[in-house]
């Protein structure tokens, strides 16, 4: 990087200055990321989590795990170890909120490294107030982790990149030798690997990463056969760490049938749900406010970007994980439905905040910068003060889990679709040890988390002929999809509805059975076991 890059905080502040500066910052962060953290009720996402959580650590590194669907063990591991501070909503989402203060430092390390000092802390508070991020550190899931790693890999790959430059330009004759930064590379195996154990779609980043590492390969052919030999050992060293489960998930990958709920993979989705990740989405306002908040943070990430290209390592990074990673993958799931424009920004949604923040320190006069980060904080702001608003109603899986738990009788069969749903009532059972109900999962190809169930699985064919065996009969279901009125036919063949009750998607339907025969095989099976 040439020296007119140089942070103008750096040479008009003075080290001091920035750190005490991003040290302000980060406490912003922190606060808005533990601002509320207990007030939304835990859904169906983070109940899995809480389940995971307190299964016996073996059983969540086990192969039926991974065959039933669920991500990668490593948060699950970190979050059973977290429950010494409890199970709380507010507990169980700290972890989450602890990364994502920690990202704040990631995000400045990327930004003074592509733009000096004062990039490093406008990316750091365009990050720490960013409703995305904060949305992702206050869920008890694995996104803050999985965030954390790709700013961290993205650094590291940079780094490499240089180092095999400087090499280069020092001593030609050493080129076809391994990198000697032996820290870099070994940094890379272990985050690169974390970044596997860590969640399903860091596939995707490990994609863009390696995409990226082959157009720097390509573009020094002649000369980077040194570089290519240290990549491919640092890359069957990851391979190696993370073969227990890659081998596991990839007899999960084969089965299309458990992707059936993706997203499709239309431009105007990836605008609509990014405007909404960057806050600039549903606030209520239309027309050129609309357009402001839409169009100011893209102009600015793309004259970041372009400002990138003086540094090469820095542009190709930048370039691939933003765009030619994101096609890759696009194109990749015209074969096979793996694709979610959810992951691309997961993935992605840090380096461009970098970049934005790049885009804006080049802008010409402070005027102009000041105006457009006023716009960026304004619609983030705005973006986080609707994630606060947002009304618990939609998923209120407390009010469902108490309202089951005071009329569904013992013995009661209760069937719950999708599976997971499940675990939300659980969560909100887990102190009620007198609930004994004759619990059902329904046998539908497209219910993809059938987690460790000991329940029975009914089939819809013979859900009628199982529901008429039962005086009392509930159904539990998220959404009204059609398979959600496919079980209605079927158990309105044996009964009659006496009772619904909903909240936003949720629905709790109460069925009266025609006959009152139980067979001596339905053993109850505890709504509690872990």
């Amino acid at each position: 990087m040439s020296s007119s890059q140089s942070t103008r905080a750096d040479t008009a502040r003075g080290p001091s200055n920035v750190y005490m500066w991003l040290a302000l910052i980060v406490l912003l962060g922190v606060a808005l990321r533990f601002y509320g953290l207990g007030d939304k009720v835990i859904w169906i996402d983070e109940s899995l989590a809480w389940t995971m959580a307190n299964l016996p650590l073996g059983t969540i590194w086990s192969r039926e795990v991974a065959l039933n669907g669920a991500h990668p063990p490593l948060y699950y591991t970190f979050q059973k170890f977290w429950l010494v501070f409890g199970d709380s909503e507010f507990a169980m989402r700290s972890l989450s909120a602890l990364i994502g203060s920690a990202s704040i430092l990631a995000v400045f390390s990327l930004g003074k490294r592509i733009g000096g000092g004062a990039t490093g802390l406008t990316a750091a508070f365009i990050f720490a107030i960013a409703p995305g991020q904060i949305w992702a550190a206050q869920e008890a899931k694995a996104y803050a982790f999985l965030i954390l790693l790709t700013l961290l890999i993205a650094r590291i790959l940079i780094s490499l990149f240089d180092a095999y430059d400087r090499q280069e330009l020092d001593d030609r004759a050493r080129v076809t030798q391994p990198s000697s930064n032996i820290r870099l590379w070994t940094a890379y195996v272990i985050l690169a690997a974390l970044l596997l154990y860590s969640h399903s779609s860091a596939v995707a980043f490990y994609v863009f990463v390696n995409a990226a590492a082959s157009t720097f390969i390509l573009s020094r052919l002649a000369s980077a056969w040194g570089f290519l030999k240290s990549w491919i050992l640092a890359n069957l060293a990851v391979l190696f760490l993370c073969s227990y489960w890659i081998l596991m998930v990839a007899q999960v990958a084969s089965d299309r049938t458990g992707y059936s709920w993706l997203d499709s993979n239309l431009v105007f989705d990836f605008r609509a749900l990014a405007t909404t990740y960057l806050g600039a989405s549903g606030l209520g306002i239309s027309g050129w406010p609309q357009a402001l908040f839409n169009v100011v943070p893209a102009i600015a990430g793309f004259i970041g970007l372009w400002a990138a290209r003086t540094s090469r390592s820095v542009f190709l990074v930048a370039g691939t994980i933003l765009i030619g990673g994101p096609v890759i993958l696009w194109l990749l799931s015209f074969y096979m439905p793996i694709f979610l424009w959810r992951i691309v920004l997961w993935t992605t949604c840090g380096m461009f905040i970098v970049l934005m923040a790049h885009g804006v320190e080049r802008l010409p006069g402070n005027g102009i910068r000041l105006i457009f980060l006023v716009v960026i904080g304004l619609s983030s702001m705005l973006g986080v003060a609707l994630h606060h608003a947002h009304g618990d109603k939609r998923l209120a899986w407390n009010e469902a889990s108490e309202y089951l738990q005071q009329h569904a009788e013992e013995g009661a069969r209760v069937y719950f679709y999708p599976s997971s749903t499940k675990w939300s009532v659980h969560y909100y059972a887990r102190d009620n040890a007198s609930l004994n109900w004759n619990i059902a999962m329904l046998e539908l190809p497209v219910d993809h988390y059938k987690l460790l169930s000991m329940d029975e699985e009914i089939p819809l064919a013979g859900l009628s002929n199982d529901a008429s065996k039962h005086d009392q009969v509930w159904l539990v279901t998220v959404d009204d999809t059609p398979e959600v009125s496919d079980i209605q036919i079927e158990l309105e063949k044996a009964g009659s509805l006496v009772g619904e009750k909903q909240w936003g998607h949720i629905s709790v339907r109460n069925y009266q059975s025609q006959s009152s025969i139980r067979l001596n095989s339905d053993a109850p099976l505890s709504a509690l076991a872990p």
